[in-house]
C-alpha cells in the first residue's frame, strides 16, 4: 500500500480521559459511529501493533482508531490504575469523547480481555467484538483440535511431498477433497 493512499495515512490525537491523557492513532475518514472500529493492543504493544490492520480496514471504509493503553506507547503514565477496570473505563471515555454510543471492538491478547470485561459489563455499548488470542482455558474438544498441530512444531519433514501427504490425511483437508471446504450451515 502507498503510503499516500488514504488508509495508509496514520494520524496521531489526544483525548483527555479519566484524568489523563490517552493518544490514539487514527486510519481513514470518519463517516459514521457505525463504521469506526477501536482496535485495543496487548500488554507489551501499543498503538503501531496495528499498523498493517489499521490501514486496511481503512481502505475498507472503516474510520479505525487504535488507543495506546494508559501507560504504553504515548498515553500518560500514572502511578498506579493499570487493572482491566481502569482501561475499560478509559475506552469507554474515549468513545464517549468521540461521539461514538456504541463500539465496535477488537482486542488482542490483554486487549481481548479488555475488550470482553467491556462487552460483559457495559452490553449496550458493544455493536461488534473481535477477541484475538485472549487466553482462557480452551474447551477438551479444542484442545484435541488442535492437538496435532502443536505436536509438528519443530519436525523436519524429509521432503516437500512428505509434508504434504501429512497434511492430506489431516481432517480439514480431508473435508476439502469431499468438497465440503467452504460451505455453513445452519
Amino acid at each position: 500500500m502507498s503510503e499516500t493512499s488514504p488508509g495508509a495515512v496514520i494520524t496521531d490525537r489526544d483525548a483527555a480521559t479519566n484524568g489523563i491523557t490517552l493518544r490514539y492513532a487514527t486510519w481513514g475518514t470518519f463517516s459514521s459511529p457505525a463504521r469506526t472500529v477501536l482496535l485495543v493492543h496487548g500488554i507489551t504493544f501499543n498503538s503501531r501493533s496495528f499498523a498493517t490492520v489499521g490501514p486496511a480496514l481503512a481502505t475498507q471504509g472503516w474510520y479505525v482508531v487504535a488507543p495506546d493503553l494508559r501507560g504504553r506507547g504515548f498515553s500518560a503514565k500514572p502511578p498506579h490504575g493499570y487493572g482491566i477496570p481502569y482501561h475499560v473505563n478509559d475506552l469507554l471515555a474515549l468513545g464517549d469523547a468521540l461521539g461514538l454510543p456504541t463500539l465496535n471492538l477488537v482486542g488482542h491478547s490483554l486487549g481481548a480481555r479488555i475488550a470482553l470485561m467491556l462487552a460483559a459489563v457495559h452490553p449496550a455499548r458493544v455493536s461488534k467484538l473481535v477477541l484475538v488470542d485472549g487466553g482462557g482455558k480452551p474447551p477438551a474438544d479444542a484442545l484435541e483440535t488442535v492437538a496435532a498441530p502443536i505436536k509438528r512444531i519443530g519436525q523436519v519433514y524429509p521432503s516437500l511431498d512428505a509434508f504434504l501427504e501429512e497434511r492430506r490425511q489431516t481432517p480439514v483437508h480431508q473435508l476439502t477433497e469431499l468438497g465440503c471446504a467452504g460451505k455453513v450451515t445452519g
